[in-house]
């Protein structure tokens, strides 16, 4: 009775693990990365002494205070990766001649490292601020916070239980001038480094414009078509724009601002280019990126979080279309918001946005737009105009070409 009873024992133990490792073989992993608007520690030169600047907050506040309210969810994703605009050297060597120069101390890298980011993209107009020397010191004082950056041709292979994922910062004078090398090289990333997803970070657009402009759609078209890109993350334009979804990858236009110590203080309207354009309102985006148990890459689901670049004002609310110059000064601390304060933020992304929009929901009183989970279908393509096919979830889902109602002279 007993050896029987063994005997059956072991037959259960045998046919447990069966079933386990079938669930294991077929069990899929998830990535979170999280994306945020512009970063610039530090700002202006001739305005590090004032009691407003970005370098007196740092004396006041600490090192922890920039991106409190956003550490919790930093800390719980696998990657937190941000646009670093603006070089960290404590020389004034080398400085620009042009308009807006932006500096920071290179010990400003421990925000960083004491906020749970891990990763910044260094392709942008500001990094050269303070010449070579100035971007080598950057880069340094990343690298001594274990911060990892990548710019131009040289990408950061992120690696997690297998999976490994190239993330390539870009700006237009390589894709404009060098397209075929830059395409090359995410092929490389492929191939060699046998990446099972790419995500670019573009530094383009027009700034101070809610509208994305057409040629950056047929530039992100084709890095997904032609090139295989998974995800592409823009930011440039200071202010928050729309998305798309071209093949089943998405596409965020603008964030916008984050933390910005280049502005003293946040502009709401009146701007030149675009009346309606508001410095305010940004995105943090967050990618769940799934890979089967072989490391191959399955689809994305993403999440937007509507946030205000300061919480000087955490009231303010615009009242119909801003016909005047409004000025909030910049804490140097963006909020989360909550579905009363993220409508405005909602709509104007919504403008620039021709697919439609998932509704707001809040979690725990802080407003998100979670979007629906796109499969990866293998590079399958479906035509984008034919309506014979069920466009839920599949790859030939409308490109986001707004319809800009509201074109005007300040328009697109």
């Amino acid at each position: 009775m007993r050896t029987t009873c063994v005997r059956t024992f072991i037959s259960l133990i045998l046919v447990l693990s069966v079933l386990l490792s079938a669930g294991i073989a077929s069990a899929e992993k998830t990535i979170t990365i999280t994306f945020t608007g512009d970063v610039t520690l530090g700002g202006v030169a001739n305005e590090q002494g004032r009691p407003d600047s970005f370098d007196n907050a740092v004396k006041d506040k600490g090192y922890d205070y920039f991106f409190s309210n956003f550490r919790e969810m930093f800390e719980q994703d696998d990657l937190t990766v941000i646009n670093l605009e603006g070089p960290l050297t404590d020389s004034g060597a080398n400085k620009s001649s042009k308009l807006h120069v932006f500096r920071g101390n290179t010990e400003y890298a421990k925000i960083l490292a004491q906020s749970s980011i891990e990763a910044a993209s260094l392709s942008n107009n500001h990094v050269g601020d303070y010449g070579k020397q100035g971007e080598a010191n950057t880069k340094k004082a990343l690298e001594n916070n274990n911060i990892k950056w990548f710019q131009d041709y040289t990408y950061y292979l992120y690696e997690k239980d297998g999976v490994r994922i190239a993330f390539f910062a870009l700006q237009n004078s390589v894709l404009y001038t060098q397209r075929a090398k830059f395409l090359k090289k995410i092929a490389e990333a492929r191939e060699v480094d046998k990446a099972n997803a790419v995500i670019v970070c573009w530094h383009t657009g027009t700034e101070y414009k809610r509208y994305h402009d057409e040629d950056t759609e047929r530039k992100v078209t084709g890095l997904i078509k032609d090139a295989g890109v998974d995800l592409i993350i823009i930011n440039h334009p200071h202010v928050a724009q729309g998305m798309g979804v071209i093949n089943n990858r998405s596409v965020f236009y603008s964030l916008g601002n984050f933390v910005f110590g280049g502005n003293r203080n946040i502009r709401t309207g009146k701007v030149p280019k675009d009346p309606l354009a508001i410095s305010l309102y940004g995105l943090v985006v967050q990618a769940k990126l799934t890979f089967s148990n072989e490391n191959q890459y399955l689809g994305q689901q993403m999440t937007a979080y509507p946030v205000f670049t300061t919480s000087s004002n955490p009231d303010y609310q615009p009242e119909g279309e801003l016909t005047q110059k409004l000025l909030f000064p910049n804490d140097y601390h963006p909020m989360r918001l909550t579905m009363k304060q993220a409508q405005a933020v909602y709509e104007i992304m919504k403008q620039d946005t021709s697919i439609e929009l998932p509704p707001m929901t809040e979690k725990d009183g802080k407003t998100e737009i979670v979007f629906p989970y796109l499969p990866s279908f293998d590079g399958v393509m479906i035509p984008e105009n034919d309506d014979t096919v069920d466009k839920a979830g599949a790859p030939g889902a409308p490109s986001a070409k707004p319809t800009r109602e509201k074109k005007n002279s300040t328009g697109k």
